[in-house]
């Protein structure tokens, strides 16, 4: 009888899910290893969701990013319906996106123009290639197109140009929940949670992990794989195996929030492009996500990482008002049991 590989997993965000899931489903055994206590509780759950099409990183001269966001774009939703059913995620994508251009932009609208007809082009290709469509949206009249004068409700003293576009976020919350119930339906996932990974051991015939309390340190395996996908220590992890990374990194530290707003119709999605950024994300549930530059940097630096994600619920936001004044963004919170 052929002998059941198995694999671990190191890091339960999107990327560690849907690996175990997808290797579970063509018949691996899987062991899925999170310092959280269930799975998708990290950066996977904090972000925006936005489903990035390139927009924001037209001022990349090589535009390896621009590639590197189409191609898994236009793939994103075909490959979550494996486990999410279509119209449960139709009832997690957002409205389009707007954009705004500051004043302090670093590109010329005209400039920005010629981006997106590249970025338009890109999709298009893409979209060729996989037989998909973005995000299963078939009805479109166009993918970007930049308004005749900025609208009323953006501080035209400081917003240059105006962008409707066909790029969407996708409740990060939802996302998080169906594959947390897929992961836990699965006989053939081993669930590791509360569980960080502070070391991975080879040999020539297996693999093994230490982890857990460093107290009291387990010791997980034999594995004939091992995926890192982790998200905070990766690159310590990778030098275990590999040694000494000699590559570039830079890290940047923000913070984002998430409102419920008493009223949140009315808010528009729309980011900020390119000099003084940010994002503004308004959900089907109600939810709204805010993060901006540079209100909410909190450092960057090219040494390895020493910060983790944080998450505090434990506020309860009753109401909130924004508006886009100048280059800040300026909102103010009615807040209840702070604990």
């Amino acid at each position: 009888m052929k002998k059941q590989r198995s694999i671990a997993v190191v890091g339960a965000g999107i990327t560690g899910s849907v690996a175990a899931l997808s290797l579970a489903d063509e018949g691996y055994r899987v062991c899925l290893f999170d310092k959280a206590p269930r799975p998708l509780r990290g950066a996977s759950f904090v972000n925006e969701g936005k489903i990035h099409l390139g927009f924001v990183y037209v001022n990349d001269p090589s535009t390896r990013s621009l590639d590197v966001m189409i191609d898994t774009a236009v793939v994103f939703r075909s490959t979550l319906e494996r486990w999410i059913e279509p119209r449960q995620f139709d009832a997690l994508i957002t409205e389009p996106f707007e954009y705004i251009v500051p004043a302090d932009t670093q590109l010329a609208p005209d400039a920005i123009d010629r981006r997106f007809r590249l970025v338009e082009e890109k999709i298009e290709a893409a979209e060729a290639r996989q037989g998909t469509r973005y995000l299963g949206i078939e009805a479109r009249p166009f993918v970007w197109l930049r308004s005749p004068e900025v609208p009323e409700c953006y501080d035209r003293k400081h917003v240059v140009a105006h962008y409707r576009t066909i790029e969407r976020s996708v409740d990060a919350h939802g996302v998080a929940r169906h594959l947390s119930a897929a992961l836990e339906s699965r006989r053939r996932i081993e669930l590791h949670m509360h569980t960080p990974i502070s070391r991975i051991l080879g040999s020539a015939h297996a693999w093994r992990l230490q982890g857990g309390p460093e107290a009291e340190p387990q010791h997980f395996g034999p594995f004939d794989f091992v995926i890192n996908a982790s998200w905070e220590g990766r690159l310590a992890l990778d030098e275990q195996v590999f040694g000494p990374d000699d590559g570039d990194w830079f890290h940047r530290y923000k913070t984002a929030i998430n409102l419920t707003p008493a009223d949140a119709h009315g808010i528009p999605n729309f980011t900020a492009i390119i000099g003084t950024y940010g994002d503004v994300v308004r959900y089907p549930s109600g939810r709204v996500y805010l993060s901006w530059y540079p209100a909410g940097m909190l450092s960057s630096s090219p040494l390895k990482p020493a910060c983790g994600t944080y998450m505090d619920d434990e506020v309860v936001i009753i109401d909130c008002n924004f508006t886009l004044a100048g280059q800040t963004l300026i909102f103010d919170l009615e807040l209840i049991d702070i604990v």
